[in-house]
C-alpha cells in the first residue's frame, strides 16, 4: 500500500501524508550529511524542520512506525519527546500502514514479511531488530486502525 492509493481517503490531509511518506521512503534520516544521532526517524525530522517543512510532516516522519522504541533502545526517547511530539492521527497510522507494507525496494509486503525482512538485513541481535520486535503490537494495532479509517472513507 501506499501514500498515493490511500490519499483520496485523506481529503484535505492527503498532502500531508503524501509528504512524509516521500520523504521518508527517499530514507532522509540515513543520508550522510543529515546523519547527526544515528536515529533516522530523528534526524530526517531535524533536518525536514530546517528546511523549513511543515512542523507536522517533521512530527510524522519522527514518529513513524514505532520510532520511540529505537529511540529507547539508543537512550534518546527524551530527546525525540522533547523535540518532536507524537501525532496520534489517521495521517500517522496511514503513514505507518505504508512504511510496514512496502518493502526496501517498493514492493508490496504483507506487515509479517516487512517485519522479516528488517530483522534479517539488520541481524537478531541489532538495536533495530529488537526495537521492531517491541514495537510489533503498536505496529499492528496502527494497520488495524488504518485500516479500519480506509474501510470508513471508502470512495461509495
Amino acid at each position: 500500500m501506499t501514500a498515493r492509493t490511500v490519499n483520496p481517503a485523506l481529503g484535505r490531509e492527503s498532502d500531508l501524508l503524501k509528504d512524509a511518506a516521500s520523504l521518508h521512503a527517499g530514507r532522509i534520516g540515513y543520508a550522510s550529511q543529515v546523519t547527526e544521532t544515528g536515529l533516522h526517524p530523528l534526524d530526517g525530522a531535524r533536518y525536514l524542520r530546517r528546511s523549513g517543512f511543515n512542523d507536522r510532516v517533521s512530527r510524522l516522519v519522527a514518529h513513524h512506525s514505532g520510532a520511540a522504541f529505537e529511540a529507547e533502545e539508543r537512550g534518546l526517547r527524551e530527546l525525540l519527546l522533547s523535540e518532536f511530539e507524537p501525532d496520534d492521527s489517521a495521517v500517522a497510522d496511514l503513514l505507518w500502514l505504508c512504511d510496514m507494507t512496502v518493502g526496501l525496494l517498493g514492493q508490496d509486503l504483507s506487515i509479517e514479511d516487512r517485519l522479516i525482512e528488517i530483522t534479517s538485513r539488520y541481524g537478531l541481535d541489532h538495536v533495530v531488530s529488537r526495537s521492531i520486535d517491541h514495537a510489533r503490537q503498536d505496529i499492528l494495532s496502527a494497520a488495524k486502525r488504518a485500516t479500519d479509517y480506509l474501510e470508513r472513507h471508502r470512495p461509495k
